[in-house]
């Protein structure tokens, strides 16, 4: 029995109005989440890149989680040996350079999205991420619910 399933976005692909995109609610695939994340500094290291989604880290959100928490949140029962003394559990790392910024996969800044942007993802059942209005990190988010 397979839990689920991540597809990854690609950017070339989607070369839509993120309120046009279609909606993955009226499939037939509940255990499918399609991941249109990106990390804008990841994206420049390589050409090929540009376009990819950040499945890797939906990958390892959901890794680092026990099975009843959500993959959004920073606040998770047992962090990381090196994250265990930070407050929350973010996808922002300063340190490191990581998701200092968030994008879609077809380049489209999170911070470029109106909020009606961001409802069209969320009410369509896209995986992205976004900034939580109670700190400065970003912060995966599961926009695909029961």
């Amino acid at each position: 029995m397979i839990d689920g399933i991540f597809v990854e976005g690609v950017g070339d692909a989607l070369g839509i109005e993120v309120t046009a995109y279609s909606d993955l609610r009226e499939l037939s695939a509940p255990n499918v989440t399609y991941v249109i994340a990106q990390e804008p500094a990841q994206a420049a290291l390589k050409a090929s890149y540009a376009v990819r989604a950040a499945v890797g880290t939906a990958l390892g959100s959901v890794g680092v989680r026990k099975v009843h928490e959500d993959i959004g949140s920073v606040d998770i029962e047992d962090k990381p040996r090196d994250r265990r003394g930070e407050e929350n559990y973010s996808l922002t790392d300063e340190l490191l350079g990581r998701w200092l910024s968030a994008a879609l996969c077809d380049g489209k800044t999170f911070k470029s999205l109106t909020p009606a942007q961001q409802s069209s993802l969320t009410a369509k059942g896209y995986m992205y991420v976004a900034r939580l209005p109670i700190t400065a990190d970003f912060t995966g988010t599961v926009v695909r619910l029961p």
